[in-house]
């Protein structure tokens, strides 16, 4: 699955929204892109808000498709709060997520 964009995906990470998994999509909350302190923020944003709590920028949902998913053949579902990384790149309809992986607990 490659975007209409010639710009390199950039990798992100965030927090899978809801998934469908019989019609197999569903949307992942991107951690915050915005700036604090100069520095990127990148913390989660709590599912719900409008905007990350420590710099205020705006939430970014991203399309995910079944077959964006990486890891054993056959996936076609993530659960609701499961942390993501993926490679955000622009589709028809606009940020879509590629080569999703699940991430692992910290400590594991």
């Amino acid at each position: 699955m490659q975007g209409n964009s010639s710009a390199p995906p950039v990798v992100m990470t965030g927090t899978v929204v809801w998934f469908d998994s019989r019609k197999g999509y569903g949307f992942v909350a991107a951690d915050c892109v915005g700036s604090y302190k100069g520095e990127r923020c990148g913390k989660p944003i709590p599912r719900g808000s409008d905007a990350c709590p420590i710099c205020g920028a705006g939430v970014v949902e991203v399309f995910v498709h079944y077959s964006a998913l990486s890891g054993p053949p056959g996936r076609r579902n993530l659960n609701q709060d499961q942390r993501v990384e993926f490679e955000r790149v622009v589709g028809p309809k606009g940020p879509m997520a590629h080569a999703v992986k699940i991430c692992l607990p910290e400590g594991k």
